[in-house]
Parts: structure tokens; C-alpha cells; sequence
């Protein structure tokens, strides 16, 4: 496996791409849910776990990481990460999912890194479809193993779905929603049919918020901005 490292400057550098990125990219992108579960010290550590159906979705929880300075490593496929290296700089460290050792070895270290006593706001960011995978509508399909095996030897982590959507048509660039689902903890999110209907809870709430185009996110209380609106946006169309 490729494991993580941790070089300030190559971080700041991912962030300020991401910055200058998004804006290019997005409208806005917009974080609602369970917000204090990330603000608060004593919640970690955090397994983030969400929806991979697009490119970004690695960028936008780097986003949330930033936002609550989380000690955070972000699970990846080693195939792609060999060919984007600079990543293991920045605390992305790589499993190889075409056997069962290299599963493995990702496995225990992760479960190594949620157990470090020395990390305050330790997080772990992971997609257990393992694969791009559409998820807009319909059940959400069975994850890959990885996130119950390491819930089970991580008993004082907590499992939080995230979901991320892309609403276009209002606006030139799309809108991002990203959704922070309830906690569960290590003990009842287990079974991994369990981790997958909470995903599914989390997806569904946030569709149900956004899902008239003739609302805005300045009709909606609560949440805070990881990208706001342009300058010269007021609201209207």
C-alpha cells in the first residue's frame, strides 16, 4: 500500500488550487447537517463516509477539513494514486484493491491512524463503493467491506454519512449541496446495510431541501458556506 504524509506546504498549495478551482467551477457550494458533530473536539475521531459519482468529491471534503481544521487522511484506489503522487503529501494514502492483502494493509492503517492518541481532530475520509458510482436516485448499492471492518476494530470512532449533489439550470456554473448525515457509532453502524440506509437518509434530506428550483440556499436557515455565491449575486435570477 502507499501510505500518507503530511508536508504543510503541499497542502496549502492543494488548498489554494481547490480555492482558485472551485470558484472557476461552482457557483457555490454550500454545507448543511450536522455541523456541531465537526466543531466539537470531543466528536473524533470521524469516519466521513459519502457518495462517489463525480471528480470533485475528494476536493469538496477537503474543503469541510479545511473548514473545521480536521487532522485529516483521505482514502484512495493505489492505482490512481500512483499516478497523481503528489497526493500522498497532502494526506491521502493509497489501497490497492485487487487483493486481499493489499485490502488488508489499508485496512490496518487506517484503523492505526483512529487510534492515534496523539491526533486531536482526527478524521478519515473514505468512499466504500470503492468506484465512481451514480447514486442520484433508487437504493443506493452494497459498499465494498472496508468501512464495517474498520468500524469494528475502531470502537471509539464515529461514522458520519456525508452526501454531495450538484443542482444545475439556476445559474451558469452549478450549485453544490453537501449534507452532513447524523452520527452513528462504531457499535451500531456495524452492519453494513446500516451505513448504506443512513447514506440514503442523508441523500434524500438533502434533496428534499433543494429540490424546487425556485428556492434559494439564503430561503434555508442553518449551514454555512465553503464557496459563497459571487459578489454581484443577490439572490434572484
Amino acid at each position: 500500500m502507499l501510505k500518507a504524509e503530511h508536508s504543510c506546504l503541499h497542502k496549502w498549495l492543494l488548498h489554494r488550487y481547490i480555492a482558485w478551482r472551485s470558484r472557476r467551477c461552482f457557483h457555490s457550494v454550500r454545507l448543511t447537517g450536522s455541523l456541531a458533530v465537526a466543531q466539537e473536539t470531543k466528536s473524533y475521531p470521524i469516519i466521513f463516509y459519502g457518495n462517489h459519482h463525480t471528480w470533485w468529491d475528494g476536493f469538496l471534503d477537503l474543503m469541510i477539513a479545511q473548514k473545521f481544521a480536521m487532522d485529516y487522511f483521505v482514502m484512495m484506489e493505489a492505482a490512481q494514486l500512483q499516478r497523481f503522487r503528489f497526493f500522498r503529501k497532502c494526506g491521502v494514502f493509497g489501497v490497492d484493491l485487487r487483493t486481499a492483502g493489499g485490502r488488508s494493509a489499508a485496512l490496518l492503517y487506517a484503523i492505526r491512524l483512529l487510534k492515534d492518541s496523539r491526533a486531536k481532530r482526527r478524521t478519515l475520509f473514505m468512499y466504500p463503493h470503492g468506484r465512481l458510482q451514480p447514486t442520484e436516485s433508487g437504493p443506493i448499492p452494497p459498499f465494498q467491506p472496508g468501512l464495517a471492518a474498520i468500524l469494528k476494530k475502531s470502537p471509539q470512532a464515529q461514522a458520519i454519512p456525508v452526501y454531495h449533489w450538484f443542482r444545475f439550470g439556476k445559474h451558469p456554473l452549478a450549485e453544490v449541496f453537501i449534507h452532513i448525515g447524523e452520527p452513528l457509532s462504531a457499535e451500531s453502524a456495524v452492519e453494513e446495510q446500516t451505513l448504506v440506509d443512513a447514506l440514503e437518509r442523508t441523500r434524500d434530506a438533502l434533496r428534499e431541501s433543494y429540490s424546487d428550483p425556485a428556492k434559494t440556499v439564503d430561503t434555508h436557515d442553518g449551514g454555512v458556506w465553503l464557496l459563497p455565491p459571487p459578489k454581484n449575486y443577490h439572490g434572484k435570477t
